[in-house]
């Protein structure tokens, strides 16, 4: 048990810990700044980058639309050219040679064009600007956009086939032809390579690795790069729910074609039912991000690992200050030999303790001790004895008083005790049980003696209100010196 006073034991870890939270705090706080600073220079590069991607995308799917646009206009135009010829001539015109080369002569300006083909109201083919004369007998009434034209469509883009004719892959945009009297008399039709969309989509293709594709509305294929098996439809295209409102945008999701997520930009082309899509890998988009982040990430390790051992450092530094502020704080309040309050310091604590006595109306005993001709002991076995004795009745008072009791060494010999709490009779009791300890208490010095002391208490009680610690001291003094004269080694009481 120590006997000083709770609030008077130097080196606890209180300070340390007013030290510890405000540098740890500090350390803390940057970390978590760091991570912050870290985690949004990535989500903002990630933001950026699929950002980018999406815009070169979108520019990817409207270039591609602005050539099919420009493509279908001219081939409109074909068709317009050739269904009035056909109306003003007749079929049978375009049955001879002559209307073969009619044909053959407003094809040359499209290079890219499979065939330019007649067909009858029953589906039969009559000509073809690039079969040979008699064309062979191939009907194509079964064909999709032939039943279009007999439903009343005047303008039909077909899905990618494989020609009847050539045997090559194209896309068809066919025209109704009819009468003066406005009967379906048949169809002009052109067959566009498909491999002129191909090479067109590949030219264009800025990111690398995107699929392009030009849908019908109802989900059928008209181009794309690369190529998909023919006749396929995909109107679960998510594409389709995007450009249900809107005539562009940007947007994720799974691809129909090979069911790997990536990022989608679509055009709708406004005069046709088509709308271009231009897609690529969101995992490829975002390669270059993985490895920005692990640069960043490696650099916020590093930031990390110099901030902690820079905190470190700087929690030490200042701990070993501060552990030597406490321990010189401590040592200006403590008795070096004993370990006690100093004579100042137990002025402080006693105040205190006769402060909150008066203020709860309690009671409160002071006891002076003093050692018995300690004179002889220091010149019988040297100062060095005299300190060692000194030392054991430190132990001696902290073995035997209360944690709340305050005890000092107010010079020499001279000790002073404050009993909280105790009254006469409690004060006289622990005064009598401190004679006998020490009575009873030897020390033994390093030379193998065996040295016996005693001590004589005085002891004083608060008497009232305008009472004080001098007061109190004075009396007690009082006190020790009866119990001086009356032999030594006794208690009195003032």
């Amino acid at each position: 048990m120590n006997g000083l006073a709770p609030d008077s034991r130097p080196g606890s870890d209180s300070g340390h810990q007013l030290l510890r939270f405000p540098l740890l705090m500090m350390v803390v706080t940057a970390a978590v700044l760091l991570v912050i600073a870290a985690v949004s220079l990535v989500l903002e590069n990630r933001r950026h980058i699929l950002q980018e991607a999406g815009r070169e995308n979108l520019n990817v799917a409207r270039l591609v639309g602005f050539h099919t646009m420009y493509v279908l206009n001219s081939s409109v135009l074909l068709l317009d050219s050739v269904a009035d010829n056909v109306r003003k001539k007749g079929f049978p015109y375009f049955q001879s040679e002559e209307g073969k080369r009619f044909l053959q002569a407003r094809t040359q300006d499209y290079p890219d064009l499979q065939s330019m083909l007649l067909i009858d109201r029953d589906g039969q083919l009559l000509v073809g600007a690039t079969l040979p004369f008699p064309p062979p007998r191939v009907n194509y009434g079964d064909r999709d956009y032939f039943q279009a034209h007999v439903g009343g469509r005047d303008l039909v883009l077909g899905e990618q086939l494989v020609s009847r004719t050539q045997g090559r892959r194209g896309v068809t945009i066919s025209r109704t032809i009819r009468g003066a009297d406005g009967a379906f008399l048949g169809i002009v039709l052109l067959t566009i390579e498909s491999s002129h969309f191909e090479r067109m989509f590949q030219s264009v293709r800025g990111l690398g690795n995107e699929e392009i594709t030009v849908f019908r509305n109802d989900g059928a294929i008209f181009a794309r790069y690369p190529e998909t098996e023919v006749g396929r439809r995909y109107p679960q295209a998510s594409v389709f729910e995007q450009a249900r409102e809107l005539s562009s945008g940007i947007y994720e999701a799974t691809s129909v074609f090979d069911e790997q997520l990536r990022l989608v930009a679509f055009e709708r082309l406004g005069d046709f039912p088509l709308v271009v899509v231009s897609s690529q890998l969101r995992e490829q988009v975002l390669s270059s991000w993985w490895s920005f982040c692990l640069v960043v990430f490696f650099t916020l390790a590093l930031a990390l690992v110099w901030l902690g051992a820079a905190g470190r450092y700087a929690f030490r530094t200042v701990l070993h200050n501060e552990t030597l502020q406490l321990e010189l704080a401590r040592l200006a309040r403590t008795d070096a030999l004993t370990d006690l309050a100093n004579r100042r310091h137990f002025a402080e604590l006693a105040e205190k303790e006769l402060a909150r006595a008066l203020r709860y109306g309690t009671s409160m005993a002071v006891l002076m001790v003093d050692i018995d001709h300690f004179k002889r002991i220091n010149d019988s076995h040297g100062h060095a004895a005299g300190d060692e004795v000194l030392r054991q009745l430190g132990e001696v008072f902290r073995l035997t008083l209360r944690n709340i009791d305050v005890v000092g060494r107010l010079g020499g010999e001279e000790f002073a005790i404050v009993l909280a709490q105790s009254g006469l009779d409690s004060a006289l009791e622990v005064a009598e049980r401190l004679r006998v300890t020490i009575e009873q208490h030897g020390v033994l010095l390093s030379s193998g003696i065996l040295v016996h002391y005693t001590a004589s208490v005085g002891v004083a009680v608060l008497a009232g209100n305008e009472d004080t610690v001098e007061r109190l001291l004075k009396r007690a003094d009082d006190a020790l010196y009866q119990a001086k004269n009356a032999g030594r080694n006794t208690v009195r009481s003032a």
